[in-house]
């Protein structure tokens, strides 16, 4: 029997914003975290985290922002057959399967506001200072025994959470780092 469902969107979660997020992937009795952030590097924007959450669940094999569903299909052990252009199927029934049997929860973490009205050096400043935080939390995760689904992890540069202080202390605090 199918059962109704609701979803709630607040309207902040549809705001653009320099953030960076966690996303909390629960499958069964494990647990899985990709750490990601809302900033363009090709485009004065950073889209809305709401947005993101779609992107990193899209199912085709083409797209570039859909980490969460490529680590499940690799999870899954799912190999795209040489000459196709997407998931077959079957492959996508997999992995609708596990998310079905899942939770996700992103924790959202604003640092900076956004405007559409920023110059192209305002935003490639604001999104430089995203994009280090975002590699101190990746760089915490790392050092605890949790799983991350980030392939990228660069060292960061300033020492950890010098940015964004109550941020970085919230994430500690949050996922008990």
């Amino acid at each position: 029997m199918l059962n109704n469902s609701k979803i709630t969107i607040e309207g902040r979660q549809l705001r653009s914003v320099y953030a960076v997020y966690v996303i909390e992937l629960i499958h069964k009795d494990d647990k899985y975290y990709y750490i990601g952030q809302t900033g363009d590097a090709h485009y004065i924007s950073a889209r809305p985290p709401f947005s993101r959450i779609g992107g990193h669940l899209e199912n085709t094999d083409r797209s570039t922002q859909n980490q969460i569903y490529k680590f499940i299909v690799r999870k899954l052990n799912i190999v795209v057959q040489a000459g196709a252009n997407d998931y077959s199927r079957q492959d996508k029934a997999k992995v609708e399967e596990f998310l079905y049997e899942s939770r996700i929860i992103m924790h959202i973490y604003p640092l900076l506001e956004f405007s559409y009205m920023l110059s192209e050096e305002e935003h490639r400043n604001r999104r430089q200072q995203v994009l280090e935080f975002e590699k101190q939390i990746i760089h915490l995760f790392g050092k605890s025994n949790k799983t991350l689904i980030n392939n990228s992890r660069h060292k960061p540069r300033q020492a950890m959470g010098s940015s964004f202080p109550d941020k970085y202390y919230a994430v500690k605090t949050d996922f008990g780092l």
